[in-house]
């Protein structure tokens, strides 16, 4: 039973109680010998209507017409929830610098790409060639170990893959001694200037080390910073010039997202 019909419930038995209170004749002659309501009577029924407003004041329902609704309990507050952090895939750093690299470390970084170049050089395999030069700077082709960076000829990938067969004719730089401007195609070049002697089979290889030196500058190091240099070579081939006909060929490589490219070959000579 709700509040409200409890009240209502009571209320309606104490009305009912009054009816039922019988104050004897006697009684009322005696104390209220003269006209108007019996004391008892009054006294009963204000009794009743203190309990009564006693009673309806304990059971009546809340101010708001009802019963008062429970106190809301507040609810956990709940934790943002974690965003898992994007999974990435690392982007390769290349190694800059490279031509300070010790000799053991560049050997084991280019070895292996080292010798796929020179057996595409043997083979005059443009194709094979083209798929090592770099995608972004091709290759340069230098006459001595001094590197014309604004002059010596660059070819790229398209360009070496049909260089053995190509009509161009191109200028390469300037000979040694005479000073003659050397033009002539990359079939003509290569001959003299790349695959003059059996590379592949160089009795000594070096990976960031010079071994053929002359009166010719040197400036590969400035001219490739970035790249390990391998260099094939032969100290000589016929002991009465004491060493002056010696061969080197120079490689050069620098790496781009992780893949080590040819960007640099250098042909190394005796010069006046």
């Amino acid at each position: 039973m709700s509040d409200s019909e409890r009240f209502d419930d009571v209320t309606h038995q104490l009305v009912t109680g009054l009816d039922e209170i019988h104050v004897p004749p006697a009684t009322l002659r005696a104390t209220a010998p003269r006209r108007g309501f019996p004391f008892l009577a009054l006294a009963a029924t204000a009794l009743v209507v203190v309990v009564a407003l006693a009673l309806g004041a304990a059971l009546r329902p809340a101010d708001n017409g009802g019963a008062a609704a429970p106190a809301a309990v507040a609810s956990p507050t709940p934790s943002p929830a974690k965003s898992a952090s994007p999974t990435t895939t690392p982007t390769p750093t290349d190694i800059r610098a490279a031509r300070t690299l010790p000799e053991a470390t560049a050997k084991a970084l280019v070895e292996k790409t080292a010798l796929a170049v020179i057996d595409a050089l043997k083979a005059k395999d443009g194709a094979k060639l083209a798929t090592y030069a770099h995608p972004d700077k091709g290759v340069r082709f230098s006459m001595y170990p001094f590197v014309r960076t604004d002059t010596d000829v660059v070819l790229k990938a398209p360009d070496l893959a049909v260089a053995f067969t190509d009509p161009k004719v191109r200028l390469w730089g300037v000979t040694d001694g005479k000073g003659d401007d050397f033009r002539v195609t990359f079939a003509d070049y290569y001959p003299k200037f790349v695959y003059d002697v059996d590379f592949a089979k160089a009795p000594d290889v070096a990976y960031n080390r010079a071994i053929g030196t002359s009166n010719s500058t040197d400036n590969s190091a400035t001219a490739y910073p970035d790249a390990i240099m391998v260099e094939y070579h032969y100290s000589g081939f016929d002991p009465q010039y004491g060493g002056m006909d010696w061969r080197s060929l120079r490689l050069f490589f620098e790496q781009k997202n992780g893949t080590w490219y040819l960007v640099g070959i250098v042909h190394g000579q005796w010069t006046i």
